[in-house]
């Protein structure tokens, strides 16, 4: 049942970052589903094929953004890697980890993204602080409340009883 949802969820993904790109005034605050969705993977499935479904993201955000091929692909799959060991030594059901692995994917994924392209010269990045601040702020919440919402919708009853007795 979780995989469905995991793969219902890069479909929504991919049909949300295509709407969104219709409205000029969300252009360049742009949400990252396909950030979102490499992070959702990881901790919803908790195995090494959300890494795959990660790559899998990148790809099809690197094929829709005419950017670099591989450039997103490489930088969701390292997030997702990064987020998948992370949650190897932590219980992601400690209130606030969620958020900040969101956080810390935001800041990886960006730094690879801008680093590779300083470094190769591909492209100038003119974001300013503030702007970088507000744009991953809320890629961040807009990236933890898909992630409660489908954490909701996949734990049973029985899980929640459970998980209050602990």
């Amino acid at each position: 049942m979780k995989k469905l949802i995991v793969i219902l969820v890069l479909l929504l993904s991919f049909m949300l970052h295509i709407a969104q790109d219709k409205i000029p005034s969300l252009r360049f605050y742009q949400i990252d589903f396909f950030l979102i969705y490499a992070v959702v993977a990881v901790l919803m499935l908790n195995s090494i094929s959300a890494l795959f479904l990660a790559l899998l993201a990148g790809g099809i955000q690197d094929s829709l953004s005419g950017s670099i091929i591989g450039i997103n692909a490489m930088a969701k799959f390292t997030v997702s890697y990064v987020i998948f060991l992370i949650t190897r030594w932590i219980d992601i059901n400690i209130r606030g980890i969620a958020i900040l692995l969101f956080l810390l994917a935001c800041l990886i994924d960006f730094a690879i993204i801008f680093l590779t392209g300083k470094w190769f010269n591909l492209f100038t990045l003119s974001m300013s602080f503030d702007k970088f601040i507000i744009k991953y702020t809320i890629n961040s919440a807009a990236g933890y409340l898909l992630y409660i919402i489908i954490k909701h919708l996949t734990t049973s009853e029985a899980d929640y009883r459970s998980q209050e007795i602990t």
